[in-house]
């Protein structure tokens, strides 16, 4: 081969591997691009659904009381006991005559079949007429009050909210997903992991506790850009701050 032919060969494999490098930055950007992409969206996800969750407490706060989740029983001095239940309460002035005596306030569809099924096997079977004809009302006065608790949450905008915390939370959690089922190349990785580590906070049941593993944030920060470096500095900054004040939280 000539001096114009070794040339022309050195050119050529230049040229291509100035074009390798060109498609492989080109892909290490799209990588980083397609996660700053999917964050970004999930970040204004995320601050929407704060505001949405702050808006059906509100709204939840506004129900009459009886509307509102409470607990089971009430006692003779006027606290109420027992677990915290959704059920619609009985709203009347009854209670029971002496302080440490419980009388059901919420009944639910359970709890009144096992009444029945208690007092049958108390009074036997000579008065089921009357125990059945008992079991029947409660189950109608407990059907009036949920239709008049599911009134009181129209008006108040709960089922509106629901709606949509409920798509919002859909999309999260699809953007959540796309994000750590992401490919991307080694010099992206650090970028994803920083955003996963963030993103799947939300499963943390203690929202008031701060973030963990902080130290994963702070070894990444220095390789990481854009809004996910923005949040990372945020968290190493107020590392002992509840998950739940963090940008990437959401309700």
């Amino acid at each position: 081969m000539g001096i114009m032919g070794s040339a022309a060969a050195t050119t050529a494999g230049a040229t291509f591997l100035a074009s390798q490098s060109a498609a492989a930055f080109a892909v290490q950007n799209s990588g980083r691009a397609e996660i700053d992409k999917l964050y970004e969206e999930r970040t204004a996800l995320a601050a929407r659904s704060r505001e949405l969750h702050a808006q059906y407490v509100a709204a939840d706060a506004s129900l009459p009381w009886w509307a509102r989740a409470g607990h089971e029983y009430l006692r003779g001095d006027g606290t109420w006991t027992g677990g915290i239940v959704g059920w619609p309460a009985i709203d009347d002035d009854h209670k029971p005559a002496h302080y440490i005596v419980q009388l059901l306030k919420r009944p639910s569809p359970y709890t009144i079949r096992r009444d029945f099924e208690r007092d049958l096997r108390f009074f036997g079977e000579k008065q089921r007429p009357e125990i059945r004809a008992k079991y029947r009302r409660r189950m109608r006065e407990l059907v009036a009050r949920l239709r008049c608790q599911r009134e009181e949450e129209r008006k108040a905008g709960l089922p509106e909210l629901e709606a949509q915390i409920d798509a919002i939370s859909d999309r999260i959690f699809d953007l959540n997903d796309r994000i750590e089922n992401l490919d991307v190349s080694a010099a992206d990785m650090p970028q994803k992991v920083a955003a996963v580590h963030m993103i799947t906070q939300y499963r943390h049941f203690l929202a008031r506790q701060p973030i963990g593993d902080i130290a994963v944030l702070m070894v990444l920060r220095p390789m990481l850009t854009g809004l996910i470096r923005e949040h990372a500095d945020f968290a190493a900054k107020d590392w002992e701050a509840p998950i739940c004040s963090m940008p990437f939280y959401s309700s």
